[in-house]
């Protein structure tokens, strides 16, 4: 898994993809607060709002009900520049 940069706002997707070498079915999860994996196809998807700024890192787990795999990836995500407002 690669470490990802996306801006608050930006949409973001990821597919994890985990193999299992005698053809179980993989079932996908994750440590985020933010988003949940797809359990079965293991696509992430999430736009972070614009309080959002900061660098945040994962966990994802990949089991096919006996045995289990765990890769670790970050996302940082940039400040997009918000126009002041007058009142």
């Amino acid at each position: 898994m690669e470490n990802q940069t996306i801006a608050e706002g930006s949409a973001f997707t990821y597919a994890v993809h985990c193999d299992d070498y005698d053809g179980d079915a993989i079932t996908y999860s994750d440590d985020s607060a933010q988003w949940d994996i797809n359990a079965s196809t293991g696509l992430i998807s999430w736009t972070p709002g614009f309080t959002d700024a900061g660098y945040y890192t994962y966990t994802i787990t990949c089991s096919d009900g006996v045995d289990s795999a765990s890769g670790v990836f970050s996302i940082n995500v940039t400040e997009t520049n918000q126009p002041p407002s007058a009142s």
